[in-house]
């Protein structure tokens, strides 16, 4: 997958060891073969080193996409691999390396250019993680024909299941890319590969008008990089002007009010574009989520029940939401209402894999924490929701407050 999106986890992601029936099934031709006798020891180095196949098969179709990206022009921000625990962190030649666990999934994120409006770099840069698999099931072919190494996979119980693990493996991934769907990355509906390609040839008429905006924007950002928020500001309310239709502009747009301090504004520019968002698009839900948090992250009392009506209707249209049922608990707890809000605050803890969500949860059961008098646990907590380095306002937000309730004369005796 070439990338994928920054916000709003639409349903429950899956769990992370489904991934692993990859490596039974070619267990199983192996244990048709009545000849092997294999070990336990043996089956088990089977499993691990399948395992770490199936690594290297989801970073190759990655390193496919950057490859073909590089030669296009395009340059990436972040590389990952895997779900749930995370094994390693690092930074690349200014790419962001994420590696964790099981091997589930894989997704590259371009930086914004104008190469990513161009019909033959796109088409290349998202044909790359194909062309790198079909590269490597050439090289099992090659392996499987040649009369040395035919004999070698057949008569080597390991590397048999690995020759049969890849083979299956990469017929999968293929066709995952291959067959124009959407699938579920970490919980988000994303587009893959081919049906990316595919709604980039067929809406091609339109990418002279979307390169003009890609240039207005990136003036407004340049304007915001040199402190000009005068400028910016009108800036950005011609771009809301000419593209009153576009969700996306609306939606980031109206994040950066946010970091501005312009709460009203922003919050202007989403009850607008909310009314023009049809029910059935992810930006609706995402919209009405950034609205509960400018309550969230800046203690705006006034619409708290504005914010209350925003998160019940986000969660009435995408009910298995994680990150939407962690909003509605840190609403739920901001009226008071605890019990309900740790049972929503857990279950988002237990199954989001967004450290957004995490940041978000943790500051919010520390503050319920808090007021039951258990500083100690509550510090602990928002230590924890500061060390995943978000710009979550919330958070020091959240922090203050308890540093208060801690200080406060009930709290002392």
């Amino acid at each position: 997958m070439p990338q994928a999106p920054s916000t709003s986890y639409r349903r429950a992601p899956r769990p992370h060891w489904i991934c692993l029936g990859w490596l039974v099934y070619p267990y199983l031709f192996l244990a048709r073969d009545e000849t092997l006798n294999l070990s336990w020891l043996s089956i088990f180095g089977c499993l691990v080193t399948g395992f770490i196949l199936l690594h290297g098969i989801i970073a190759a179709h990655e390193l496919g996409h950057i490859i073909a990206g590089q030669t296009a022009g395009i340059e990436f921000s972040s590389f990952h691999i895997g779900s749930g625990f995370k094994l390693a962190e690092f930074n690349i030649a200014k790419v962001k390396v994420t590696w964790k666990l099981f091997p589930s999934y894989g997704f590259v994120r371009p930086l914004q250019s104008r190469h990513l409006l161009s019909l033959t770099r796109c088409t290349l840069f998202f044909a790359g993680g194909v062309i790198a698999e079909i590269l490597m099931g050439w090289a099992l072919w090659y392996t499987y024909s040649h009369e040395n190494l035919h004999d070698l996979i057949w008569s080597v119980p390991l590397v048999r299941y690995l020759f049969i693990t890849a083979v299956i493996f990469l017929i999968a991934t293929i066709g995952a890319s291959a067959w124009p769907a959407t699938h579920t990355i970490e919980g988000i509906p994303l587009d893959n590969d081919s049906l990316l390609i595919w709604k980039l040839w067929t809406t091609r008429r339109d990418l002279p008008t979307k390169r003009r905006l890609l240039e207005n924007w990136q003036r407004y950002t340049e304007l915001i990089a040199t402190g000009d928020i005068v400028t910016a500001s009108d800036h950005a309310k011609r771009l809301l002007l000419e593209n009153p239709d576009d969700p996306a502009i609306h939606l980031t747009i109206s994040r950066l009010f946010e970091l501005q301090g312009d709460l009203d504004d922003a919050r202007e520019i989403l009850e607008r574009i909310l009314k023009k968002i049809p029910k059935a698009s992810p930006f609706r839900t995402q919209a009405l989520d950034l609205l509960v948090c400018l309550v969230l992250n800046y203690g705006k009392t006034e619409w708290l029940e504005d914010a209350n009506q925003w998160s019940i209707q986000a969660l009435e249209e995408a009910p298995d939401s994680v990150t939407l049922k962690g909003t509605r608990g840190s609403v739920l707890a901001e009226l008071g209402r605890n019990p309900e809000a740790q049972t929503l605050l857990h279950e988002v803890m237990n199954s989001t894999e967004s450290d957004n969500d995490r940041a978000y949860c943790l500051a919010y059961l520390g503050w319920i924490d808090a007021q039951r008098g258990n500083y100690t646990l509550a510090n602990e907590k928002i230590e924890k929701a500061k060390a995943f380095k978000l710009q979550i306002s919330a958070v020091p937000r959240l922090e203050k407050i308890i540093a208060a309730l801690g200080n406060s004369p009930a709290a002392a005796s």
